[in-house]
C-alpha cells in the first residue's frame, strides 16, 4: 500500500476515533516499520493500542517504542 492509503485503511479497520489518535509522525513511523504491508499494519497497530492509554492522542515516541519492543519478541 502507499502511505496515502493508510489512513483509509486504518480507519476500516479501527475506526475514525483511533484513525484521530495518530499523528502525521506516527503515521510515517507506522508506515515505515510495516513496510506499508497490509499484513503487518494490522498486528502492529493492535499493539500500538493495546499498550497505549485508551483515550488521547498517541505519542509518537510511544508509538516508535512499542514497535521497536514488537519487532523484539
Amino acid at each position: 500500500m502507499t502511505f496515502d492509503e493508510l489512513p483509509p485503511f486504518i480507519e476500516y479497520h479501527f475506526g475514525p476515533e483511533n484513525l484521530q489518535r495518530i499523528c502525521q509522525q506516527g503515521m510515517h513511523i507506522l508506515f515505515e516499520r510495516a513496510r506499508g504491508i497490509p499484513g503487518l499494519v494490522v498486528p502492529m497497530l493492535k499493539k500500538i493500542l493495546a499498550e497505549s492509554k485508551p483515550d488521547g492522542p498517541i505519542d509518537p515516541f510511544t508509538l516508535d517504542d512499542i514497535l521497536q519492543r514488537w519487532e523484539l519478541t
